[in-house]
């Protein structure tokens, strides 16, 4: 064995101590005719009490006793000399290596299983911290607030075009197609806008946001769903008391569109009452009809109007009783205007009557132009024979044109729409897709402004160092126990250095196997988290941590985990070589 272990060494000088010792006269012979066969191309040195064995094949005889040399005799010469050839060790390969690494992770189903344990344990603690930290600044990130913006929900995105073109239906299509989009808003001011309604008499009102009647999700308590196009179902806070002591007053009344009768009337036909006691607000579901009934006359809060009379420009707001506000009125023909008596001072000779009313929309896409004669000049008296309305109304006093005008003005193709995701973890990749697709982009959470922003940041830098400690503390834990585990193959490990394999090969033999063992790992641990996400396993704590991570998170803990089980094989492989192979062989567990 002690032969054959030297010649796998395949070293250039083989040191025999007594090599026939205890040996019979047979055996020793072999012995010492296998050395003399080895000799030809290695150098053999034999310590021997046993001469005469070996004085016909020694070609240098040096005889010491106590320590000294007595002689040194060359007994012929080495013919041979010249053909020696120094082998060098050439190391196990690189097969060989993963063999060996990945035989040595299976090949003691405890061994494996404790390593597993103990790279998963990593993995887990490294994730669901991170994932935490995560979690911590996204929720920190959503407590802001945005002028512009009422619907601040973290799964909205607002587009238009980059060449800020009109968004056609098709692409509207391709939009929707994107994975994780929920769904497309192209009224998307609607969402931060809050209407009012009214009785006719004031006596009642609904201030809220309008929303389609296909996003309600909830049944509805008092009532029914609506059947016909003026019908709405809202969305009242349960402490309402409009919709708890007055509530059948409510169902029985007509709404208008800010009080506004010549707007479609809506009637209330069914109730959900919300335990929100912080929204005092209802929400106001609607058809998509009466939805479309309601876009031009939102737009124009959003435009600029301007009219012009007699060379006179002025702002045209949309205030009651403004006297250059602009409404719509069925009493009108196309292509006409009523005016309030008191525009006369802006005419010739004070008479408005067949003078041209120029009007001009100005939006953030495009410019509109209308001119209109003035047919008629309306006052105190024929105020309700003209229009329908009382003098007291709040619009009395605006410029009245047809309907078909109104909504040729304030119309507006859709140049940018709300995009949803369908939850906050597609975001990031709808809004990459949309950028390649030509869209400006404005993810709505990134938009708040936010007071706790300082917070925010420490909390940024808080979670890097307290990852990187942790990382360190997981990687000392580690490998104080993965050494107790891998101690236990100290033998193992003994035996390969006896056969020649050196510091680098057996580090590279633990490199395969840690690996190995510390993917697997990973593995196991990615398919817990899927079969969290799903619902199979119930855990909703790591289930909401898990959400906040991306596929980068996932990769950079990987790599995490990778650097560690690299680091401990190489402390480990270290330590191998810090004492010789048959003390290490000895060495207790």
């Amino acid at each position: 064995v002690a032969i054959a272990r030297a010649l796998a060494k395949d070293t250039p000088i083989i040191v025999c101590d007594e090599p026939t010792g205890n040996l019979d006269s047979k055996s020793a012979r072999d012995v010492i005719d296998t050395l003399k066969e080895i000799s030809k191309d290695k150098l053999v040195i034999v310590v021997t009490h046993d001469f005469p064995l070996v004085k016909d094949v020694a070609t240098r005889v040096v005889e010491m006793n106590d320590g000294k040399i007595l002689s040194d005799k060359k007994k012929t010469e080495d013919n041979n000399s010249s053909q020696v050839k120094i082998h060098e060790n050439r190391g196990i390969g690189l097969y060989n290596i993963i063999r060996l690494g990945i035989r040595n992770t299976f090949n003691i189903i405890p061994k494996f299983i404790l390593l597993l344990i103990v790279f998963l344990f990593v993995a887990s603690s490294l994730l669901s911290t991170y994932g935490g930290f995560k979690q911590s600044e996204y929720e920190s990130s959503k407590l802001g607030y945005n002028y512009y913006f009422n619907d601040t929900s973290d799964t909205r995105v607002v587009i238009n075009k980059k060449n800020r073109e009109v968004i056609t239906e098709d692409e509207m299509n391709a939009i929707k197609n994107i994975n994780g989009v929920s769904k497309l808003v192209t009224y998307d001011y609607f969402l931060d806008t809050i209407f009012s309604f009214n009785t006719k008499d004031y006596n009642y009102y609904l201030d809220g946001y309008i929303k389609n009647l296909s996003e309600l999700d909830k049944k509805v308590d008092y009532g029914r769903l609506p059947e016909n196009d003026n019908e709405i179902v809202v969305v009242a806070w349960s402490g309402n008391y409009y919709f708890n002591k007055e509530l059948d007053a409510m169902l029985n009344s007509k709404f208008y569109l800010y009080g506004n009768t010549s707007n479609p009337y809506v009637v209330i036909v069914g109730v959900v009452y919300s335990d929100d006691s912080y929204s005092y607000d209802t929400t106001i579901y609607m058809n998509d009809n009466l939805i479309s009934d309601y876009v031009d006359r939102s737009n124009m809060n959003y435009m600029v109007t301007k009219v012009e009379i007699n060379s006179h420009e002025r702002d045209a707001y949309n205030d009651p009783g403004y006297t250059y506000g602009i409404f719509p009125s069925d009493k009108v023909k196309k292509g006409e205007a009523y005016v309030h008596e008191g525009m006369s001072f802006e005419c010739k000779d004070f008479n408005c009557k067949n003078a041209k009313l120029k009007i001009n929309v100005h939006s953030l896409y495009q410019d509109k132009n209308m001119t209109v004669k003035i047919t008629n000049i309306y006052d105190d008296d024929n105020v309700k024979k003209l229009l329908g309305i009382k003098k007291n109304n709040e619009y009395y006093g605006s410029i009245f044109i047809n309907k078909e005008d109104y909504e040729e003005l304030y119309y507006e193709d859709v140049y940018q729409l709300s995009v949803f995701a369908k939850d906050k973890e597609y975001v990031s990749d709808i809004v990459s897709e949309l950028d390649n697709m030509g869209y400006n982009t404005l993810e709505i959470r990134k938009s708040l402004m936010n007071e706790s922003e300082t917070l925010i940041k420490a909390i940024k830098i808080f979670r890097l160092i307290f990852t990187i400690i942790l990382a360190i503390a997981l990687f000392f834990i580690a490998y104080i126990v993965i050494k107790l585990i891998l101690k236990s193959r100290n033998i193992y490990f003994s035996t390969l250095r006896i056969l020649g394999a050196n510091n680098k090969n057996m580090k590279k033999i633990l490199d395969v196997e840690l690996f190995t063992n510390a993917s697997l790992s990973y593995v196991v641990y990615l398919v817990i988290i899927y079969l969290t996400s799903k619902g199979i396993i119930q855990n909703e704590s790591l289930k909401g941590i898990i959400s906040y991570l991306g596929i980068r998170d996932y990769i950079l803990m990987y790599l995490v985990l990778i650097i560690m089980s690299y680091l401990i094989s190489t402390r480990f492989a270290r330590k191998l070589f810090k004492d010789s192979a048959m003390n290490t062989y000895r060495e207790e567990v």
